[in-house]
């Protein structure tokens, strides 16, 4: 590999974005840090919406167990059974009805923060405070 230089020219000026690439799906993202917020924004109006499915999915799913529990007075464990997978599976994807009404919106039309993945939904502590939500996953 040689050892290339370019000389800018007289007019031209340079520009550094500190950023880096993540693999999602076989398709690689770009990151830029969070300190960089109006860059942030600039990128999030001017994109296309990022649908993420899974996520999607993921919500259909809780608000549809949540409506059968209601209807059928079942605990998690008998409708964990009936849909044959594990109560702690469940519990986790259930735990999406206790979203802010403005994080599933915005995920529903596909605004959510590029970084954002289901497992963080699942897994991280979440407050009972949607603002704090909102902080914890992104949505500032």
């Amino acid at each position: 590999m040689s050892n290339l230089s370019i000389q800018p020219e007289e007019n031209t000026f340079s520009i550094f974005v500190p950023m880096k690439l993540k693999k999602r799906g076989g398709a690689a993202m770009v990151i830029l840090p969070k300190e960089l917020p109006k860059a942030d924004n600039l990128i999030k109006s001017t994109s296309k919406p990022n649908y993420d499915h899974r996520i999607i999915n993921a919500l259909a799913k809780a608000y549809k167990w949540q409506k059968q529990m209601d209807k059928q007075d079942l605990n998690i464990s008998q409708l964990a059974r009936k849909e044959n997978i594990s109560d702690r599976y469940m519990s986790r994807i259930l735990r999406l009805n206790y979203l802010a009404p403005d994080i599933v919106t915005a995920i529903l039309e596909g605004k959510q923060p590029r970084d954002l993945r289901l497992q963080d939904l699942m897994t991280k502590l979440m407050s009972n405070l949607w603002e704090e939500q909102k902080a914890a996953f992104g949505f500032n």
